[in-house]
């Protein structure tokens, strides 16, 4: 897998992403009138047809990719939410999904995996804000073929999205940056607490359950309630995205992380 991520940055990244960058120039009216056809190899619009879904949480997000994509005859969009729509009712196949780092990002990666299972042509494009490369670096671990920022949508979500719809892999240049810093960093074992947004509270509480310690006695050693250390535990297991003690203290270890 790291092979394969290595291969997307270092001989895709670049050039796709310098491509995208060029025709986000262009005019964007222009864009949606004349390029479909070069992008998509097809002789008029009406031979393009995109279904998505949007797994992206109600708000500005969320509202700036419906202005987009909305725009375009061409693709059909369907709003998917984990409280109003379960996954077995979503009909028909899709194109595209469209998801986000933010507080649903293991619901929609459980979406993802359990409709790529179904749809092996289904693509994932996933978007995140700055800090969050360590989620965007497991999106694409988990199968997603491209990348980019909240601050790089309303610039380049229709040409990275054309790129997806043609199964090819796109990454903003700030991106592949810090991918490379973290493959590095992994490939040594010295991804830090720092990486994971812990705090330096968090991590006492960590290094704490690593020594054996029982939230009691951790909140003794720290001068804090039991009850405000199940509360960092619960922070360091969302941080950490594992959902028990062992597979923190295990993710601790193996990522020296105390």
């Amino acid at each position: 897998m790291l092979k394969i991520i290595c291969w997307h940055l270092l001989t895709q990244v670049n050039v796709q992403w310098k491509e995208s960058i060029d025709i986000c120039a262009l005019n964007w009216k222009r864009f949606k009138a004349v390029n479909y056809e070069n992008i998509e190899g097809k002789n008029s619009i009406t031979d393009f047809f995109m279904r998505v879904l949007i797994a992206v949480k109600a708000g500005e997000l969320q509202l700036s990719i419906l202005n987009i994509v909305r725009e375009v005859p061409a693709i059909e969009t369907i709003i998917y939410s984990q409280l109003t729509t379960p996954i077995h009712e979503l009909a028909g196949s899709f194109s595209v999904i469209i998801t986000d780092t933010g507080r649903e990002n293991c619901k929609n990666k459980e979406l993802f995996c359990i409709l790529k299972a179904g749809d092996p042509a289904l693509q994932a494009l996933v978007i995140g804000a700055a800090q969050d490369h360590n989620q965007l670096f497991d999106w694409l671990c988990k199968g997603a073929i491209a990348a980019m920022l909240e601050s790089e949508v309303n610039l380049c979500l229709m040409p990275v999205l054309m790129q997806v719809h043609k199964s090819a892999p796109s990454l903003s240049a700030i991106i592949s940056r810090q991918l490379l810093l973290i493959l590095g960093k992994r490939n040594t074992g010295l991804l830090s607490a720092v990486d994971y947004g812990l705090t330096p509270r968090e991590k006492d509480v960590l290094s704490a359950i690593v020594r054996g310690l029982t939230y009691k006695m951790v909140g003794s050693e720290l001068n804090i309630s039991p009850e405000t250390v199940r509360g960092h535990v619960k922070n360091i297991y969302r941080k950490l995205m594992v959902n028990s003690q062992s597979q923190a203290v295990a993710k601790a270890i193996h990522l020296h992380l105390v």
